[in-house]
């Protein structure tokens, strides 16, 4: 009866573990479906990665509106009605690229709602409501997106510290608190690293430090986290004890 007990324990653990990490993927693929601006998010990461560079010495500034337009498929008449409102207008590869330090409310909206009709009317115009900029020679442009927030680790991590069984809820929100901030501060240090590398060694660094090296350092980053807070925040002997009191 207890062998019995304790294996159905652990296939339901099992389940248990293996249900919530699959319910969390699937949520995670719907909000990657979802259009969201997290503007707010995105400048707040932009702005502290623009002040650590600086501090670094390298000579950065993010811009909250940039809007790249293609001269050649007819859109100059949209780049003098944009010209009105956004401060500078610079050659970006092949494109025009338009863009502000900041706006007035008013004015963001009006930019806003006049790319989303060309878009609508098929006209290519790119728009970035977060873009860090750095000169070095050479200009490193990095557009912030939703992804750059860092919000995907914080969702892994959570994920795998709720998904853990027989645990009590108290230590799960300690492990968050936990996982959270350094993931958040890990995720700046990614941005800064990133831009730096374009900046000093060009677009091809920029591109492997960006698609390659801290894409498994921040896998890397969550399962450590979670087996930190496995060893040490949740011990072996308290989930033990749990499974012997259900079984008596």
């Amino acid at each position: 009866m207890v062998k019995e007990l304790i294996t159905d324990k652990k296939a339901f653990d099992l389940l248990y573990f293996v249900g919530v990490l699959t319910i969390s993927a699937l949520l995670l693929s719907y909000l990657l479906t979802v259009s969201t601006e997290m503007t707010f998010e995105k400048r707040m990461v932009g702005g502290y990665t623009t002040a650590i560079l600086n501090l670094l010495g390298v000579n950065a500034v993010m811009y909250e509106h940039v809007v790249r337009i293609d001269p050649f498929e007819g859109q100059v008449g949209v780049i003098f009605t944009l010209q009105r409102y956004l401060d500078d207008l610079v050659w970006h590869g092949n494109q025009v690229e338009l863009r502000s330090l900041t706006l007035h409310p008013d004015d963001a909206k009006i930019i806003k709602s006049f790319v989303e009709t060309q878009r609508s009317e098929g006209n290519p115009v790119y728009y970035s409501t977060a873009t860090v900029i750095a000169w070095n020679g050479h200009i490193t442009e990095v557009d912030i997106i939703p992804e750059c927030v860092g919000w995907i680790g914080l969702f892994a991590v959570s994920a795998l510290i709720l998904a853990v069984p027989g645990v009590v809820f108290r230590k799960k929100i300690i492990g968050l608190f936990i996982a959270w901030p350094l993931m958040f501060i890990v995720n700046i240090f990614r941005l800064v690293a990133t831009v730096y590398a374009g900046y000093a060694g060009g677009e091809e660094l920029l591109n492997f430090t960006h698609d390659w090296l801290w894409r498994v350092v921040l896998i890397a980053l969550a399962l450590v986290l979670w087996l930190f807070w496995l060893k040490y925040i949740v011990p072996e002997e308290n989930l033990k004890k749990k499974i012997s009191k259900r079984i008596k």
